[in-house]
């Protein structure tokens, strides 16, 4: 006959499949951590079908902003005659209304899904960041060279630079480093870093004073050694738990108080952590992985409507 639990023996079996659960989830981490370490430090052995691609992402929140963006692209000739694709990777907060109205505005664009279900409960808060380079991560041995765009990149007609022209930097400039930074922000790493990120990447507060931040939404990359080089700490750091976004990170910042450049005011997530891997890999040398092009800008939009 079935003989009730008494209150020591219920604890007992609860504490213990607590212990069992949260032993499975470190394990399933662990696991996940290792993957992807070894994608990002071997380049991947299957060909690459194109060679330039243009990859963006966008969340429900984001889509009036990434419209606005793609609008833009049609004053590029390599865009608009998909000559080069452009991949659009969309979250799963995205309705089928989204990607109507999406297609509607940007028709040469190609939309695919990504989902970050798979991954721990600390790395799905989109608005942490860590999504972004595993996500693009993805897609990348698909290609030899990508360009990365955030929504808030603006597109203008090519002056003294062509789209081609900039991809085949890779191929001679940046082919060293197979990474090219196109924007420049007025304040110094050190302000909008937090603390903790010094504990995961090699480069001391003197740098980061030192240094202006280069944006983290436009950049283009090498399917190379040297491109994962870049790409591989940045997976590991959106994967670790204190790395990317730290307890206590905040995003809001006084602006009167960053050219100070005395005191951490805020933190930059994805864009900090990367411009401490390329000060870890090539110090204050920036003309190793910075140019920037009259063909983009960098619009942030405030109020947004279509």
């Amino acid at each position: 006959m079935y003989q009730p639990l008494n209150e020591a023996s219920r604890k007992y079996l609860y504490f213990t499949n607590v212990r069992k659960n949260l032993f499975l989830m470190s394990i399933v981490t662990m696991i996940m951590l290792f993957v992807l370490s070894l994608l990002s430090k071997t380049p991947p052995s299957v060909p690459p079908s194109s060679k330039y691609g243009i990859i963006t992402l966008f969340s429900k929140n984001h889509l009036c902003e990434t419209i606005h963006s793609c609008q833009t692209y049609a004053t590029i000739p390599e865009i608009k005659n998909k000559i080069i694709p452009l991949i659009a990777l969309y979250a799963s907060d995205v309705s089928k209304k989204d990607l109507e109205t999406y297609h509607y505005h940007c028709p040469y664009v190609q939309l695919r899904p990504f989902t970050v279900s798979s991954y721990p409960e600390y790395f799905k808060d989109l608005k942490n960041y860590r999504f972004k380079f595993p996500t693009v991560a993805s897609v990348l041995p698909e290609f030899k060279t990508i360009m990365y765009v955030d929504a808030s990149i603006r597109f203008t007609a090519p002056k003294n630079e062509t789209l081609t022209d900039m991809f085949k930097s890779m191929e001679t400039q940046f082919a060293k480093t197979g990474f090219r930074l196109l924007g420049k922000s007025f304040h110094h790493n050190y302000p909008v870093t937090h603390p903790d990120m010094y504990a995961f990447f090699n480069v001391t507060e003197k740098q980061m004073k030192e240094t202006n931040q280069f944006h983290s939404g436009l950049y283009f990359l090498n399917n190379s050694p040297a491109g994962w080089k870049v790409m591989n700490k940045m997976i590991q750091c959106a994967l670790q738990p204190k790395c990317m976004a730290p307890k206590g990170a905040k995003a809001r910042c006084n602006y009167r108080l960053l050219k100070e450049n005395k005191h951490i005011l805020c933190h930059r997530f994805d864009q900090s952590a990367l411009n401490m891997r390329l000060i870890e890999l090539y110090g204050k040398n920036e003309t190793l992985y910075y140019r920037p092009s009259s063909i983009v800008n960098i619009v942030q939009m405030s109020k947004c409507s279509l």
